[in-house]
């Protein structure tokens, strides 16, 4: 029998005779028991990979409540006045919503006394 150049470079495996280690040793796994080959997951949303070592491996880290995410590797914090969009996308920074007081509220009431009252005093002396 004569060998071709496809011959040689080809690998046949019976997946039945093929044991695995138990499952309970941490490594991902598909759902036919047959361990993942990656060396990371992907990163949940809100999370940044940090790599470790080689291009493949990564750790997944979260970024902070004020920052947006610029890709897969960094998180940069929006401006002052500033919020990031809410997940899954988190990618731009809104600006903040604007309140005002209005003098007939109660939390407006005791500063607007206080001042007048300071001012008052200091205005005696």
């Amino acid at each position: 029998m004569m060998m071709t150049n496809d011959d040689v470079h080809r690998l046949d495996i019976n997946r039945s005779l093929t044991r695995w280690k138990r499952h309970d040793d941490g490594i991902s796994r598909h759902d036919d028991g047959i361990p993942k080959s990656v060396c990371s997951e992907p990163c949940p949303a809100g999370h940044v990979r940090k790599v470790k070592g080689d291009h493949c491996c990564w750790i997944c880290i979260q970024c902070r409540q004020y920052e947006i995410i610029t890709d897969d590797e960094r998180c940069l914090a929006c401006p002052n006045g500033t919020f990031p969009t809410s997940l899954p996308a988190r990618n731009v920074c809104e600006p903040l919503p604007v309140d005002y007081l209005s003098l007939d509220s109660r939390w407006a009431v005791f500063p607007a006394a206080f001042s007048v009252i300071g001012i008052l005093l200091i205005t005696e002396f």
